[in-house]
This record gives structure tokens, sequence and C-alpha cells, in this order.
């Protein structure tokens, strides 16, 4: 059902029945990562429409297929493990229209793929292994940061505490000192500037008078060679 609140933000309800073991180690690890759940699944799904899109490009499942796969979803589970859970995420209309077209073009079952999505986001290593895909990803670093994993809410689990991790290495790497004495396009970001940087300050008026100096020196001397070259010396 979808309430005033959400008609006020353009969000509309999008309600799915998911398997229920899965969902709830998935809303830990969105809790452990300070990521809200609704606008965060709202932004993979619409992420994920187009490569969705892509990936079916001319396949349709049949009537056949669609019943069976409904079938097994809702056979997940047997008698030891709860019973799928009907989840609402308030998603904007974009999104839920989106995922209503590329559903209807392929008759595929629409909770099938929300499952899906969140097994891949979890990408847990008995998925991985069950997939014959690697759990980690490396690119050959020269930075001394380690790889990175596969498993979507596994990276940003090991990023969320320190993440600037990556970037810090980066910059290290290339400028030789940490993020926050990088020189920005906008002295109001800057943690520190020398004197010799800051208008108005004597060390400023110093260097740029040092400078104007040696460019005179160079003009001077550029001007003296033109004439000698001139004269033939």
């Amino acid at each position: 059902m979808t309430t005033s609140r959400d008609q006020d933000r353009g969000l509309t309800k999008l309600t799915a029945k998911l398997f229920a073991p899965m969902y709830v180690d998935f809303d830990r690890q969105l809790s452990d990562a300070f990521l809200r759940r609704d606008a965060f699944l709202d932004r993979v799904i619409s992420q994920e429409i187009p490569h969705l899109r892509e990936d079916l490009n001319g396949k349709r499942l049949s009537d056949e297929a669609n019943k069976y796969i409904s079938r097994s979803l809702k056979g997940l589970g047997g008698r030891n493990t709860p019973p799928l859970r009907q989840v609402s995420i308030a998603v904007r209309h974009e999104t839920a229209e989106g995922l209503r077209a590329v559903v209807e073009e392929h008759n595929l079952v629409r909770d099938a793929f929300l499952n899906r999505l969140i097994a891949l986001l979890r990408a847990s290593d008995k998925l991985l292994e069950a997939l014959e895909l690697p759990k980690r990803i490396s690119r050959g670093r020269s930075d001394g940061t380690e790889d990175m994993p596969t498993s979507p809410l596994r990276a940003i689990e090991e990023t969320i505490w320190d993440p600037f991790h990556y970037l810090r290495a980066a910059c290290q790497m290339r400028y030789g000192h940490g993020l926050h004495l990088l020189e920005f396009p906008v002295d109001g970001f800057n943690c520190y500037m020398g004197d010799e940087h800051v208008p108005g300050a004597r060390a400023y008026t110093d260097q740029k008078e040092a400078d104007e100096f040696l460019l005179k020196e160079l003009e001077d001397f550029e001007a003296g060679f033109v004439t000698a070259k001139t004269q033939g010396v």
C-alpha cells in the first residue's frame, strides 16, 4: 500500500516475497554497513534493469518455464526452514515501471529476479563456489592495497570503516603524501596551504617578486641571445 508520504516523495511500494533466511542476513548486512534498504535496492534495481534486458535480448520465458520457476521459488525451504517473507520496498515510480516493463517483455517471474539480485548482492562463498566464480578479484595493484571481494556487500563492508583507503593509497603513490595535504582546486576546501600560496601573506609576496625577477632575467637572457644570433656572434 502506498502512503501519502511516499507519494509526496515520488515513491511507490514494491511488494515481493523473499527467501526468509537469506533476507534476514541481507537486512543485517545493510544495517551493519549503514545502508538504507529501500534507497539502496531502488538504485540497484534501476541500475540492473538495462543489464537484465541486454542479457535476455531475444529471449522470452515460456509459460511452462515461468510456472516452474514460480513453483520452485514457493517450494524453497521445506519443513525446517521459514517460508518466503513478504517485504514491501519503497522505490521510485520509474524504477517500478522499468521493472514491470522488463518482466512483461521477457515473461519473467519478478520475485525470482529480486531474490536472485539479493543473492548476488550477498554473493556468499558457498554461492560463488557453486557458480564457479572467484571470491576476490585483483588487478595487480602496485600501491600496496589488497584485492577486493567480488561480493558487492562484502566489498562495502571491507571499506566502510576506512572509506578512503584506496583513494589514500593512490594519492600517496602519486604525490608522496596523504589526502589531506592534497591541494584542492577550491581553496576553501584545503586543510593546509603554505603562506607562499596565500595571497596577501608576506611569503606569497616574496615568492611572487622572486618569480617576477626570474621571469625578467629569462626575458633579458632570451633577448640578448636573439640579438647575438642576429649579429652573427
